[in-house]
């Protein structure tokens, strides 16, 4: 048990050594390697699994979301937010169950852009709806290059991982 501290300050440390491109690059990349090991599942539609959600809210209070995730075997599916909301907490521990109940969100959005987050989001979804910019519909468009959920969750994960930590569809 005495090392659990230890990996925390590891990666508090290793947090505070990596700029905000950083982190956003190694949560992408975590994605990535989370669906080679299937333990992610592209799934439009779906934010985070709803059994892991239940496992999570079910939790103490002050377990950390990241064990629970770690614990998770089945394959989680996942949104392209959900994604990066969960390799935010796997890379960057610090979430407890009580914090992740009362802002699910907040860990990806510390580490990552609105416009990122909601351009990774509409180009996952294939949304379409009238007024979008032309930003939107360029990402839109990019979703729309890929006839499956995994091959573009990918593209989203692996244009973030080029771009330093952006969503440049």
């Amino acid at each position: 048990m005495a090392t659990k501290p230890k990996k925390t300050a590891a990666k508090k440390a290793l947090k505070k050594k990596l700029t905000k491109s950083q982190m956003r690059v190694a949560v992408a990349k975590d994605a990535l390697k989370q669906i080679e090991l299937e333990k992610y599942k592209a799934c439009s539609g779906v934010y985070v699994d709803y059994e892991l959600e239940d496992r999570i809210h079910e939790s103490e209070p002050n377990s950390q979301v990241q064990d629970i995730i770690k614990k998770y075997t089945k394959p989680c599916e996942v949104c392209a937010r959900g994604a990066l909301l969960l390799s935010s907490i796997r890379k960057f521990n610090d979430v407890t169950v009580s914090k992740y109940k009362k802002k699910w969100e907040s860990k990806s959005k510390q580490i990552f852009s609105k416009q990122t987050l909601s351009l990774a989001e509409i180009a996952f979804e294939e949304w379409t709806k009238l007024n979008l910019t032309s930003i939107e519909i360029s990402a839109n468009l990019f979703g729309r290059k890929y006839d499956n959920d995994e091959d573009r969750l990918k593209a989203i994960l692996e244009n973030i991982v080029a771009n330093k930590g952006e969503f440049k569809p």
